[in-house]
C-alpha cells in the first residue's frame, strides 16, 4: 500500500510513527510533538519531495523530535536523494 499526500495538507504527529507501508509527502507541513520520531522499518520507503515551488516542511512543535529512524532495508528519499542513515535529533 502507498500513501500520497500533497498540496500543502499539514499533519500533527503526537507519538512515534512507524510506517506501515509506504508514504510520500509533496509540498506537506509535518509538526512533530516533543521526543516523537518517525520509523522506516524493512521494506518500506518514506519520500518527502516538493510540489512545485512548496517544499515540505518538518517541524518541533516547542521542544525536539527524536528524528527519523531508517531500519535495515528501509529508504528515505528526501526531494531525489536517497538516505540510508538514521536522522537524529538528540
Amino acid at each position: 500500500m502507498h500513501k500520497f499526500f500533497d498540496n500543502g495538507e499539514r499533519f500533527l504527529i503526537t507519538s512515534d510513527y512507524t510506517l506501515c507501508g509506504n508514504l510520500t509527502l509533496k509540498g506537506c507541513q509535518i509538526a512533530l510533538e516533543p521526543d516523537v520520531k518517525i520509523i522506516i522499518p524493512n521494506g518500506k520507503t518514506f519520500t518527502i519531495d516538493q510540489d512545485g515551488t512548496v517544499n515540505s516542511h518538518l517541524f518541533a512543535c516547542d521542544e525536539m523530535w527524536k528524528g527519523i529512524i531508517v531500519e535495515t532495508g528501509g529508504n528515505l528519499i528526501i526531494d531525489g536523494n536517497k538516505h540510508s542513515k538514521n536522522w537524529n535529533f538528540n
